[in-house]
């Protein structure tokens, strides 16, 4: 009577490195232990998913406005720009005066060129925080929008493995014995 015994082991391996050549083979390439083969999806989706929460609270802490300090310049300089209205024409009164031989001529001069400085630095102050503002803000943008681009493509790899797991089921034994 002959004795024979049949052994035979499947595991769906799709979805992680080791199924690359369509299933489990044997030999030494294939002598890993079923634990970690029963892990390897479940922990590729952890991965995910923590690399995705990562990013959310990265998204989240990013602001998109202007810097404070832009913020600051800028509205120093609103407030203080239109003060060369004023400067400009007590410096022109106090040239005119001071050509004609009035008294109060310098001093009006005087009083218009520190008006127009004050101006012209409130104005100089203005577009420096605007641009300023704007360089900061576009920069965290185009940061953000890294970050949101790669979230997406985690999701994209998330869903996708989800999706093959679902279609071939969980990693499976089948062991059957036949004696002759």
């Amino acid at each position: 009577m002959i004795h024979a015994l049949l052994l035979v082991a499947t595991v769906s391996l799709s979805g992680s490195p080791l199924g690359v050549g369509g299933g489990m083979r044997l030999g030494c390439e294939a002598c890993v232990p079923l634990e970690l083969v029963a892990q390897a999806p479940g922990a590729r989706e952890a991965q995910l998913k923590a690399e995705i929460a990562e990013l959310d609270t990265k998204i989240g802490a990013i602001g998109v406005a202007w810097p404070t300090g832009a913020l600051i310049k800028a509205t120093i300089g609103y407030f203080t720009a239109p003060v060369i209205l004023l400067g400009l024409p007590l410096l022109l009164v106090g040239v005119a005066w001071s050509a004609s031989g009035e008294a109060g001529g310098p001093g009006l001069m005087m009083l218009g060129g520190v008006f127009s400085a004050v101006g012209v630095a409130g104005l100089v102050l203005m577009i420096w925080g605007i641009m300023e503002g704007v360089e900061g803000s576009n920069a965290a943008k185009t940061e953000k929008d890294a970050l949101r681009e790669r979230r997406r493509s985690l999701r994209e790899e998330l869903y996708s493995l989800q999706q093959s797991a679902r279609l071939e089921g969980p990693p499976s034994i089948v062991l059957a014995g036949l004696r002759f």
